[in-house]
């Protein structure tokens, strides 16, 4: 009976010892995750506009100085105009190469034939050399008709190296009542700035006194030289 509980408690024993080694179940072996960094969004920013910046403009302001205007008239060839009052002007009777006949005088504006005009009766038709004068000019003129103060003129312009020729020639059907026609002829150098600007506001001027206004119109007298 002794061995029988010896027995039963070695059994006791074994099956105690058993229970506490027992090994515990492996754990299940988890997946790796290799954990990818978030990808950052970026954002391109719009490259801002390109500002372009303009020269600044420079306003020239020019200046012209318009001088006081002198009114001139010949009541012997019934011519008037208006000029600036420091031009001296003068009027003498051209001689004429011999054997002409006729008259013929020239009115000085401005010294060096920079700017005259020719007054002569029409029956000798100088009228029409004039035209074939200006008309060999080089370079070849512009031509035109132009009316002022009731003249009908033939307006010649040329230009070369800065110089600008310009004449008007009177037709015959506007004479006046002493059967005088003109020409006024003027040269304008370009760089003088307003000179032909200058010159054609006393060409616009021009015009022919009739014999009941000659007297009376308002104007000084042109000095004759002889």
């Amino acid at each position: 009976m002794k061995r029988s509980a010896i027995a039963m408690i070695l059994v006791i024993v074994l099956v105690m010892f058993s229970g506490c080694t027992q090994s515990q179940p492996a754990a299940t072996p988890q997946p790796i995750v290799t954990q990818v960094p978030a990808t950052q969004e970026i954002t391109e920013t719009p490259a801002a506009p390109e500002i372009t910046t303009a020269a600044p403009v420079v306003t020239v302001t020019v200046i012209r100085h318009v001088e006081v205007q002198k009114a001139w008239k010949d009541s012997d060839l019934r011519i008037s105009f208006k000029a600036p009052s420091s031009w001296e002007v003068t009027t003498w009777r051209m001689d004429l190469p011999e054997g002409s006949q006729g008259l013929e005088y020239k009115t000085q504006l401005v010294p060096g034939d920079v700017f005259y005009i020719m007054t002569f009766p029409i029956s000798r038709n100088q009228d029409q050399d004039y035209r074939n004068i200006f008309r060999r000019w080089a370079p070849a003129p512009e031509e035109s008709t132009v009316t002022i103060n009731n003249i009908v003129f033939d307006r010649f312009e040329s230009t070369k190296e800065e110089k600008t020729q310009v004449a008007y020639v009177a037709r015959k059907s506007s004479a006046n009542d002493l059967g005088y026609s003109s020409v006024l002829y003027f040269v304008a150098d370009s760089t003088k700035q307003f000179e032909i600007d200058d010159f054609e506001d006393v060409v616009q001027s021009f015009a022919y006194l009739g014999k009941d206004t000659a007297a009376t119109a308002t104007g000084n007298e042109i000095p004759r030289i002889r």
